[in-house]
């Protein structure tokens, strides 16, 4: 079942670069996604590791140093998430969410694989200007004991494959 749906995915991979042919060498082709299946097994996750894997680097106003956001760095008072913010790596301050847009709108793409013909971009909702991380911080409490929903989360706002603990 599994070789099937690789397949199938190759297949139409195959057909709609065939299909952009038309246009040369101007074309461009988008495959965009959020990976839903564990690590190994998620087709966008292999086609992002196919390419030159480029993230976000922002620099923290504060101290000058660059980082790649990470969910790691989100921290809240016990049972507070409304007052979740992101703590650089480097210096430690918390940054509010006027900080983190300022320090994203300066942000420059970084790829950490050679260039080989396909760029791939990787960006989870803590870059978004429209998500504040108090959004982010009480859907995951919302979600962190279940963890089908935690899945969901991890897959949709952090753009990352979830690998479930236990046997």
């Amino acid at each position: 079942d599994l070789m099937f749906r690789r397949k199938s995915w190759s297949q139409a991979l195959d057909l709609a670069e065939q299909r952009t042919r038309t246009f040369g060498r101007r074309r461009k082709i988008l495959i965009v996604s959020t990976p839903r299946k564990p690590p190994g097994l998620s087709r966008i996750e292999d086609e992002f590791n196919r390419s030159d894997r480029r993230r976000l680097w922002v620099t923290c106003r504060h101290c000058n140093e660059e980082q790649v956001l990470k969910w790691e760095q989100v921290a809240w008072p016990a049972g507070a998430p409304e007052q979740a913010a992101y703590i650089c790596e480097h210096c430690g301050v918390a940054w509010s969410d006027g900080d983190r847009r300022w320090s994203v709108s300066r942000g420059r793409w970084i790829a950490e694989a050679p260039f080989r013909g396909t760029a791939g971009f990787h960006l989870p909702s803590l870059y978004s200007p429209w998500v504040t991380m108090a959004d982010l911080a009480k859907e995951y409490e919302g979600k962190k004991r279940f963890p089908e929903r935690l899945r969901t989360f991890v897959n949709l706002q952090l753009g990352t494959t979830y690998e479930q603990g236990g046997d």
